[in-house]
Parts: structure tokens; sequence; C-alpha cells
């Protein structure tokens, strides 16, 4: 019984590490995964924030409701960084897919090249009504 499991898995060792390695030296899945994982503490907060503005118990929504800083509720500053956070992650990646392709593709100035992606997404990415 080892011995078939044995030979099984050097067959697939033959044949799937070489895929492995040529999927991970593809610079545009190296792009897709530096870009998410750069974006990844920004939705992690974004998301804490989401949850405490919105956590499913009337008394806590209640007391961000009552509870005033300044001429705001608590509640409406809680959503900012949400807001900012989250509702935004489509410009965030648009201009990070352009900043690390820049790295991989070793070009000096990532910052246009993130931009540039970043002005492509409003330009072509966003419908106008």
């Amino acid at each position: 019984m080892s011995e078939g499991k044995s030979s099984f898995m050097d067959v697939l060792e033959q044949k799937l590490v070489p895929l492995a390695n040529v999927v991970g030296k593809n610079k545009y899945l190296l792009t897709l995964r530096d870009t998410f994982s750069m974006i990844m503490p920004l939705l992690i907060v974004g998301s804490i924030f989401t949850l405490v503005g919105s956590f499913p118990y009337k008394p806590w929504t209640d007391f961000l409701a009552a509870t005033m800083v300044g001429d705001q509720s608590l509640s409406t500053l809680v959503g900012v960084p949400a807001t900012i956070t989250v509702s935004m992650m489509a410009l965030f990646v648009a201009f990070l897919m352009g900043y690390n392709f820049a790295e991989h593709e070793g070009l000096a100035d990532r910052v246009s090249a993130g931009l540039c992606g970043s002005s492509a997404l409003c330009v072509g990415g966003i419908p106008m009504k």
C-alpha cells in the first residue's frame, strides 16, 4: 500500500513541480500576490471599524448613536475609517497593481506607474450615470 502511495507521489512531483515553478515565476501572478498582500492590512483595519460600527447588539449601536464628539456622533466617526479603506479599495488596488508591476518589470519610477493605474481606473473603469 505504501509503495503505491510513494509512486503516486513521485509522479505528482515529476508533473506538478515544474508547473508550480513556472506559475511561481509568472510576473503577472506575482503582481497580484504582492498587491493583495499589501492591501490586506487596510482591509483588516476597515473590517474592524465596520464591525465596531455595526455590531449587531442594539445597546451598542444606541450607545454609538447617542455619544457625541463635538457635533458628530461616535457612530459617524467610526464609519469614516471603514469608508476610507473598504469603499476606496478599488483605487488602492489599481495603484498598487501598477506600482508592483513596475517593480517586476524593473522600472525605476514605480509611483508614476501606480498613478497611471489609478488614472486608468478613474477614466475607464468607473461607469458614468
